[in-house]
């Protein structure tokens, strides 16, 4: 798995440089990539929010760029072999790891095909008047979704969270036997933080495309979570539910996965994974209804179901 070096200034772009010097294809390359790096730090870091880092991997020089949000510069061949549709599939899978959003920025017309290649689907924008030079986003499939779907089941209904959610959402999110049964310590990412930063976030999944998240209600009140997350770029998400204690034992749960797992074949995901805790031996009973166990990993059992 690849991983990323943050650059500051010219003195930490030499360094870098000088320690991957044996990748280059000879000095002028290098020399050139330097200037690139450097115009690069330059030109974002005026307002000071901006982050530049990079690393070498399939023969390319890859750039990441944070300035209110992230993007990838197109892969920059640097090696006597290279290969860009290769370095867009690292990035693809460091992107999902990392669960970041995932563009690439400053693409030419001729690499705009190998850049699409590893992934299922993608939105191709021009990025100037001339249209040179192009934006690729990967796009998950989320974006078969004009709207959030309302879902009805017999016990329970898969909607939209809402604003009025934001302080029962966040005793879910902060509940610590939900946690240890998810597989999840909220304040790793939350610490302190109030009630509306996990609405904020839980927002920010949605309309970035990283997740589809529904509210679970049972008689019109919120029972829990239910998620489509971690999409892969080719066909394949993970699911996940999970329910305020006080509404345990009453198969919303598996209502809830049966439904959320309809709307993974409407959208046309291929294939739909979980991981659940091997001590949560009732939400193993309940997986098992939806799902095929396909093996263990650590403290967790692993979970699919496919589409054709």
């Amino acid at each position: 798995m690849i991983s990323f070096k943050i650059l500051i200034d010219d003195k930490d772009i030499k360094g870098f440089l000088e320690k991957h010097a044996s990748e280059f294809r000879d000095e002028e390359t290098r020399s050139e990539m330097a200037e690139l790096l450097s115009s690069y730090i330059q030109m974002e870091g005026d307002d000071g929010n901006a982050e530049i880092a990079a690393t070498i991997s399939e023969g390319c020089l890859l750039v990441r760029v944070y300035d209110y949000s992230y993007a990838f510069l197109c892969p920059i061949p640097i090696g006597e072999s290279s290969s860009i549709s290769a370095a867009a599939e690292q990035i693809r899978k460091y992107a999902i790891k990392e669960e970041l959003p995932l563009t690439f920025i400053d693409v030419y017309e001729d690499d705009v095909s190998e850049v699409s290649e590893p992934f299922r689907f993608v939105g191709v924008h021009p990025m100037d008047e001339e249209g040179e030079v192009f934006a690729v986003a990967p796009e998950t499939e989320a974006r078969c979704l004009d709207a959030l779907p309302i879902v009805e089941g017999e016990k329970v209904t898969l909607d939209a969270i809402l604003e009025e959610d934001t302080d029962v959402y966040a005793r879910l999110c902060r509940d610590s036997v939900v946690n240890r049964l998810y597989g999840n310590d909220y304040k790793e990412d939350f610490g302190d933080a109030p009630d509306t930063a996990f609405f904020g976030r839980m927002i920010y999944e949605v309309e970035s495309g990283i997740s589809v998240i529904f509210a679970i209600r049972y008689a019109g009140d919120f029972a829990g979570e239910a998620s489509l997350f971690g999409f892969d770029f080719i066909g394949g998400a993970k699911v996940a539910i999970r329910l305020l204690p006080e509404f345990w034992g009453k198969g919303l749960g598996s209502e809830a996965l049966r439904l959320i797992l309809g709307v993974a074949r409407d959208i046309d995901l291929k294939r739909v994974t979980t991981a659940v805790k091997k001590e949560n031996l009732p939400s193993i009973a309940m997986t098992k209804k939806h799902m095929s166990y396909i093996g263990d990993e650590n403290d967790t059992a692993l979970f699919e179901v496919k589409f054709g």
